[in-house]
């Protein structure tokens, strides 16, 4: 049955709300790639493997790395919000210099904010100070 006889809705002259026909076959192509990649992981999961959540020091910028048995490192573009620019500007920072803090790591990198969440949440900076001032709490 064809319910668009039976709907009520006003017509207007107007198109799309914010050119959502150009916009849905781009937005269907992103979820159909991330749907695979969903699919890839259940299927790992299923067969054993185990990922490990990014680390600042071992992580590439996107490429999964084996460690152990079974195991696999995240890399850091496969943390929302962090594309392959970002990743790549992370991994090129730390062979600089090792990071010190979280402030020095967002300065260096040009992470903004929700990054840093993000990779707070993973335990990716688990043990890296937020700055080098001292509190009198520390002392």
């Amino acid at each position: 049955m064809d319910y668009r006889e039976t709907l009520n809705l006003p017509q207007t002259a107007f198109k799309m709300k914010a050119n959502l026909t150009q916009r849905e076959p781009v937005t269907l192509k992103r979820w159909e790639k991330e749907y695979t990649h969903l699919e890839v992981a259940l299927e790992m999961l299923h067969r054993g493997f185990t990922f490990l959540p990014p680390d600042l020091y071992k992580s590439k910028d996107c490429t999964y790395i084996p460690e152990g048995d079974g195991c696999l490192r995240l890399p850091f573009s496969s943390v929302g919000g962090l594309g392959q620019t970002v990743a790549e500007t992370v991994v090129a920072a730390r062979e600089t210099a090792p990071f010190r803090t979280i402030d020095e790591l967002t300065e260096r990198t040009k992470l903004n904010t929700a990054n840093i969440n993000a990779l707070k949440e993973l335990g990716t900076l688990a043990g890296l100070p937020q700055s080098d001032q001292l509190t009198l709490f520390d002392l």
